[in-house]
């Protein structure tokens, strides 16, 4: 995504959520509560929209796309830090899903 549509996105959603305020202030002050739902719902999709975003920004970076060298080591607590490590090992297999066979 080049820079100034990352702009004008962002502008777009401030912009969004500058109307929602605007909008819940206008249904408070008629106390119309069939508004106040719907700006209710807009603004969880405006939330949910901008949780979205903010991830991408978190795994945007040069070096994301990259492979990456994972270690999970025991340390120190006997059978139970051997078993909380091989539970994040597994865990973390398991997200990536199934993987190619070496030949």
């Amino acid at each position: 995504m080049q820079l100034r549509e990352q702009v004008e996105l962002w502008r777009g959603l401030e912009k969004q959520a500058r109307d929602l305020v605007d909008l819940a202030e206008l249904a408070q002050a008629e106390g119309d509560t069939s508004l106040n739902q719907e700006v209710g719902e807009e603004a969880r999709a405006l939330a949910r929209r901008l949780d979205q975003l903010e991830f991408q920004l978190m795994l945007g970076g040069e070096h994301d796309r990259k492979n990456a060298i994972l270690a999970i080591h025991a340390g120190a607590g006997g059978t139970e830090s051997q078993d909380w490590a091989q539970m994040l090992l597994r865990m973390y297999l398991r997200s990536l899903g199934p993987m190619p066979m070496a030949t």
